[in-house]
């Protein structure tokens, strides 16, 4: 399920939530993950942590964005 966003998105997920032989073994037990949804949908549309562009995008980066764009509001 994590994987549909990273597809969409172009995020790189595999060695963050695991390793190149054993992918997503680390999904929510040794490294926390947040899935977004929208609306009723049952399948996310953002996932986090991620990689993209070689850049690391944390948890709490992402959030911190969200809580800044929502002070502009």
């Amino acid at each position: 399920m994590c994987d549909i966003p990273s597809v969409k998105k172009n995020y790189r997920i595999r060695l963050i939530f695991g390793s190149r032989n054993y992918s997503g073994t680390f999904f929510g037990k040794n490294q926390p993950a947040l899935l977004v949804y929208e609306d009723d949908r049952e399948i996310p549309i953002d996932i986090y942590p991620h990689e993209k562009e070689r850049q690391k995008i944390s948890i709490e980066e992402s959030l911190e964005e969200i809580r800044m764009s929502l002070k502009q509001i």
